[in-house]
């Protein structure tokens, strides 16, 4: 006998959409259309604060000759900085699905500065190397950040969402320990600089990083995909599934609506050989929606 297991964000944990009946206001015929919304729980995820080890030069600054500061991050005139951060924190195999940036802005003044991907291991590669590196990745579409800041920029501690390949290269760089960042002031500048706590600084930089670890076993319901609002009359119930898994899976969803005691809709639509990563778009069968509803979507294992 099949087990009814349901998926919300890792395998087959509940998954509900509640949808509240709502009266319109009264109409001059005197009758209310009434409609439902539908409410659908937001995912979580889990996260990890990455931080750089306590030891010189996992912060820095480099002019391209010499490695001129062991902790702090400087972007004046020709100098640029790089922060490398230990992710042996993050499972093996994990995906990435975001990476924030935290860094503590010391001095400032107008400036124009990137984060840049670094392939050189900045603890232990040379200046040059580094120097290199960081000005190699500073412009769009590469640098994980571009940014123009404005003459009203200031101190304190500043957050940015980081692009580009920043996901995939991070993930890649969970075998190896480290991920490092370049820190670009673009200006090149005695004027306009920035300049970032480092890891032996009292503000130290970190990365927010969303992600993700594979299993054997594992698929998730993406969105329940039905309008906000919906009026009395017939619609289509549709739901997008997809797998987390690290094989081809083949499982059956089932939609069941209940008037609160009884079961008066069901419908199941079997999924076969889902890729893994890959999503779809399940129709299920037709209804008249009359009543107050509670949805909830099952997977069968």
């Amino acid at each position: 006998m099949k087990s009814k297991i349901s998926v919300l964000l890792l395998a087959f944990v509940l998954f509900s959409v509640v949808i509240n009946a709502q009266k319109a206001p009264e109409r001059l015929d005197g009758k209310a259309p009434k409609t439902y919304k539908a409410y659908i729980p937001a995912f979580t995820e889990d996260l990890s604060s990455l931080y750089p080890q306590n030891v010189d030069y996992w912060t820095g600054t480099t002019d391209g000759a010499t490695k001129t500061q062991v902790s702090i991050v400087d972007g004046h005139n020709t100098t640029d900085g790089w922060m490398s951060f230990d992710v042996s924190s993050l499972p093996a195999g994990a995906t990435i699905n975001s990476v924030t940036f935290h860094g503590y802005v010391s001095a400032a003044n107008w400036p124009y500065w990137s984060v840049t991907p670094m392939a050189v291991n900045p603890v232990s590669g040379a200046a040059a190397d580094i120097y290199a590196a960081i000005q190699a990745g500073q412009d769009e579409p590469i640098a994980y950040l571009y940014s123009n800041e404005s003459s009203s920029f200031t101190t304190g501690w500043h957050s940015y969402l980081l692009g580009s390949t920043v996901n995939a290269d991070l993930g890649a760089a969970i075998v190896n320990g480290w991920f490092a960042v370049g820190i670009s002031s673009r200006d090149n500048s005695a004027t306009y600089l920035i300049t970032f706590d480092g890891w032996n600084e009292t503000n130290k930089p970190y990365l927010e990083v969303d992600y993700t670890v594979p299993v054997a076993h594992d698929v998730s319901t993406i969105s329940v995909d039905i309008a906000s609002l919906l009026g009395v009359g017939p619609f289509t119930p549709k739901a997008t599934v997809k797998s987390l898994s690290t094989t081809n899976e083949t499982f059956d969803v089932t939609m069941t609506i209940s008037d609160g005691t009884t079961n008066v809709y069901t419908s199941t639509k079997t999924v076969t050989a889902l890729v893994p990563s890959t999503s779809l778009k399940l129709v299920l069968m037709l209804l008249i929606l009359v009543l107050k509803l509670i949805q909830q979507l099952f997977v069968h294992n």
